[in-house]
């Protein structure tokens, strides 16, 4: 689930809304950091979750493109590159 970190504390809090609909979400497969057309992709919906399928196999960073006035942020702090980790 992507969510808007009102508090930018890194943590999902209670009454943090939703990233807004159809943020995208990306699997890096090159770690890059940057999206590209042959990465596996999804965007949210209006509760802030998001399917990226097919999943691919092995280890990637999972990357939000922060919508125009948010910011990525991520919650794992083990991997400040991605916003998640796919292993």
């Amino acid at each position: 689930r992507v969510i808007w970190d009102v508090n930018r504390n890194g943590t999902a809090g209670n009454y943090e809304p939703s990233a807004p609909l159809g943020t995208r979400v990306y699997a890096d497969l090159n770690g890059n950091r940057q999206f590209d057309a042959d990465e596996p992709t999804g965007l949210t919906d209006a509760s802030g979750y998001y399917s990226i399928l097919p999943t691919p196999a092995g280890s990637y960073a999972l990357r939000v493109i922060a919508p125009p006035g948010f910011t990525a942020t991520s919650s794992n702090v083990n991997h400040p590159g991605g916003d998640a980790r796919h292993t």
